[in-house]
């Protein structure tokens, strides 16, 4: 992790893969994170993030002026170590990364409706964002609220629902509230 963190002094993007991190190392990436002002992509795939990291790593993004691209996925960001349940506090909390153009948040354990709910306030909140990866959470107890958050972002251009479990309703309430994104390619 130390070696990522000094190797990205002279690259653009973090990428902490598949490295198991604590609590403890998500306060000393947070707090690193920020004095780097070039950053554009900060990647934590399969890291064992829970909520409480989720919102100290999303602190510390809204600091950082180019960080456009945040990656999250194969992380359940739970409220604990002990939970499978997310928090919607993390899910909140990346409604302070006003920045962001692509978020990815594939199979990061977004399933109840509370959650959903949260993530679709999230959306109304992100302007700018381009991309949007949603693979592998369910999503259809709720998804209508999702489709009612599409229209805060004009600008998306790649949203990806694949293995969302989708049924025949949830992609008529799309169909309808896609119309307006002029920019959607996929």
């Amino acid at each position: 992790m130390f070696e990522q963190l000094r190797d990205c002094n002279s690259k653009n993007e973090l990428n902490l893969t598949s490295i198991p991190l604590q609590a403890e190392h998500f306060t000393f990436i947070a707090t690193s994170i920020v004095h780097l002002k070039h950053l554009t992509f900060i990647r934590f795939h399969n890291v064992g993030m829970t909520s409480d990291s989720l919102v100290e790593i999303c602190n510390a993004v809204k600091q950082i002026p180019n960080c456009t691209k945040l990656s999250l996925s194969d992380n359940l960001c739970k409220k604990n170590a002990s939970s499978n349940e997310i928090s919607t506090l993390g899910i909140q909390a990346m409604a302070q990364c006003k920045k962001l153009q692509s978020l990815v948040l594939q199979v990061c354990n977004i399933n109840s409706k509370e959650s959903i709910a949260k993530l679709a306030a999230t959306l109304t909140q992100l302007n700018n964002l381009q991309e949007l990866h949603l693979y592998g959470n369910y999503l259809s107890s709720n998804f209508a609220v999702i489709c009612d958050s599409l229209s805060s972002t004009p600008n998306l251009n790649v949203l990806d629902l694949e293995c969302c479990s989708l049924n025949s309703n949830d992609c008529t309430q799309l169909a309808i509230k896609i119309k307006v994104l002029n920019k959607l390619k996929y």
